[in-house]
């Protein structure tokens, strides 16, 4: 064995990722808030990591919330049934169907931005 290697013939271990999702408590603070005390950071910081609802689809996303707010997402996000679903699932997890619109609203534009800065 060459003494230079600095390979010990261990594999390190990894460490577990960090769960993105963020406590119940945190969705239910920004749900039980008014919308007009809540910042551009608090929807940009809020993270959901995978759950339940990550996998289903927009027809499940559909059936599993109520008419009323899926009419008025569906309305915000005409053509764009990413968008949709992304709002649906945050609907899902404890946000009033304004928020989740607002989260996803957020978070597109952070994505624009970094596009934007991309081509320049």
């Amino acid at each position: 064995m060459d003494d230079d290697c600095p390979f010990d013939g261990e594999l390190p271990v990894a460490r577990p990722p960090k769960p993105v999702i963020q406590s119940q408590s945190e969705i239910e603070r920004i749900a039980n808030t008014p919308i007009e005390s809540l910042s551009f950071k608090e929807f940009l910081q809020l993270k959901s990591g995978r759950d339940q609802f990550s996998k289903m689809t927009l027809a499940d996303l559909k059936t599993a919330v109520p008419h009323s707010d899926c009419d008025s997402v569906s309305r915000e996000f005409a053509g764009d049934p990413k968008a949709e679903a992304t709002c649906l699932r945050w609907v899902l997890r404890g946000l009033p169907a304004e928020k989740a619109i607002r989260k996803v609203k957020t978070d597109a534009e952070i994505a624009a931005r970094a596009r934007s800065n991309l081509r320049h």
